[in-house]
């Protein structure tokens, strides 16, 4: 080494000017990529617990919409009994009134006059509550079918509902641009109800059949006088409407729903959801990141799950309260999941 280059290094060595600079450098370097880092991983677990929400509300919403069919059917049930308990009543004084007639026709010709002038107004009422009859049972075939449209149109509406709400805007800001969510439902199940028997749908009946009873019998009392033909002809009423009041005389067609058996095997809603980029070929395109495909994979593979269920809030695990309601509940993963991808499973 020259005596020249060795001044030049024992000047360097004994100055320490821009010492500084050059550690702020490096230490600002090292500070940006520690704040760089900390804001994808931060980014990452929004982005993670952001799909989860997306999973439960897409659960709690198929399961919703399961709970308000359960508690409208409940409602046309309670609605179906009261009919059946009108129906009884216009079809046993219809019956009634049939037996009176023949009676008062005989009567009549017995030279019991006041029968002959009563035989045209007990006609017409027995036509009258005959035809009311025939319109009740069509009213409950009707509301019968309603029922059964709901519970059949109820899996395909909650699986709806259920990509509505899974996917809803509200979410996205957090995904970051490009990036999308997918929500499914494995499968839209049934809902678990069934036929109800004659004589359960009887007995539910029963309970506002007194006070429609009672009601009916006042007005009919008033329709038909306090005439002797009458009296005779309400007396006939009130029998008749007692030998209709059985379980053999619920019309057909008009039968309600039940719960069927292992309802709670399968009153549960499971959704998955899983984040895409849906701009990952231009990105690469464009920008050329080699690193952009394995951060794909990566958002694709994350998933969440979610579970919820409908549940009778009082209690009354039947179809005649109206208190269905819906709740999340712990799930577990109800879809294999490869164990390499496990990891990024997060509920």
């Amino acid at each position: 080494m020259t005596p020249a280059r060795r001044r030049l290094w024992r000047s360097l060595a004994r100055d320490e000017r821009g010492n500084v600079s050059v550690m702020f450098v490096f230490g600002a370097m090292l500070l940006v990529a520690m704040v760089l880092g900390i804001g994808a991983t931060g980014q990452k677990l929004v982005q993670r617990e952001t799909l989860q929400n997306s999973a439960d509300a897409a659960a709690l919403a198929g399961a919703v919409v399961k709970a308000k069919a359960l508690n409208y059917v409940a409602f046309c049930n309670l609605v179906l009994a009261a009919l059946l308990a009108i129906d009884v009543v216009l079809r046993g004084v219809a019956f009634g009134l049939q037996l009176f007639l023949p009676i008062a026709s005989s009567l009549c010709g017995s030279h019991h006059y006041d029968y002959c002038a009563y035989l045209p107004h007990a006609t017409q009422v027995q036509m009258r509550y005959q035809m009311a009859a025939q319109q009740m049972e069509s009213m409950m075939a009707q509301l019968a079918r309603g029922e059964r449209t709901v519970a059949a149109m109820a899996p395909a509406l909650a699986v709806a509902e259920s990509y509505r709400a899974g996917t809803d805007q509200a979410f996205q800001r957090n995904y970051g641009s490009g990036l999308s969510v997918t929500t499914v439902a494995p499968s839209a199940e049934a809902l678990p109800v069934e036929d109800e028997s004659s004589g359960a749908f009887f007995e539910h009946s029963q309970d506002p059949f007194g006070k429609i009873e009672a009601i009916g019998l006042v007005y009919l009392h008033l329709v038909l006088g306090d005439s002797r033909p009458g009296k005779h002809a309400f007396g006939m009423s009130v029998a008749g409407v007692q030998m209709k009041n059985s379980p053999g005389t619920v019309p057909s067609g008009s039968l309600p729903l039940k719960l069927s058996g292992g309802w709670k095997e399968r009153r549960f809603f499971r959704t998955v959801s899983s984040l895409g980029d849906t701009d990952v070929a231009w990105r690469r395109k464009q920008v050329g990141v080699a690193a952009l495909k394995k951060s794909r994979e990566s958002e694709n593979q994350t998933l969440g799950s979610a579970q919820a269920e409908f549940f009778a809030f009082n209690g009354h695990a039947d179809l005649w309260h109206v208190d269905w309601r819906a709740r999340l509940s712990l799930s577990t993963p109800f879809l294999p999941i490869p164990e390499g991808l496990r990891q990024f499973w997060v509920h």
